[in-house]
């Protein structure tokens, strides 16, 4: 199961399959995003007060300057995510659907027709033509629909609006 899915899956409020996608590509992996988890659920906004040393919660999606920040995840998700890392029951149920699931990192390449391919750096994840790029989609699009477009352009590295 790839990262954004088990994200999505886990039925965070405000987290929906594009938002789930973005924190998969920032996290690169189930025990980054299991991590970032629990040191939000240890977080209270009293301590960030008091010491200048200790991060907010998910610090990688809301980083200090605004150039930092994952574009598409703002203060409602970071909230919910922060939510859901201090509910016991849904952190135990989240880490056991994790060790019970196969999840792949963001950039390994998964064939279904070759399980040889599973766990394998992807050839075209090393070189993406759009990689960072934006792209936004506006009109209609003769002989593709919207949908196919933007997944044209994110298998190539970029993102779509």
């Amino acid at each position: 199961v790839p990262l954004s899915r088990y994200i999505y899956a886990l039925g965070i409020r405000f987290i929906g399959t594009q938002s789930s996608q973005l924190i998969a590509s920032a996290y690169k992996n189930v025990d980054a995003f299991l991590d970032a988890l629990d040191e939000a659920s240890t977080y209270s906004e009293t301590s960030s007060n008091d010491d200048e040393d200790i991060k907010p919660p998910f610090a990688l999606l809301f980083g200090g300057k605004e150039a930092e920040k994952v574009k598409g995840i703002g203060p409602s998700a970071i909230s919910a995510l922060v939510s859901f890392s201090k509910e016991e029951t849904l952190m135990t149920a989240a880490k056991d659907l994790a060790r019970s699931l196969k999840i792949y990192d963001v950039n390994v390449d998964v064939e279904r027709d070759n399980p040889n391919t599973i766990g394998k750096e992807s050839k075209e994840s090393l070189s993406l033509p759009f990689q960072g790029m934006t792209i936004v989609f506006t009109g209609t699009l003769p002989g593709m629909s919207r949908i196919s477009a933007q997944k044209a352009v994110t298998k190539l590295g970029a993102k779509s609006t």
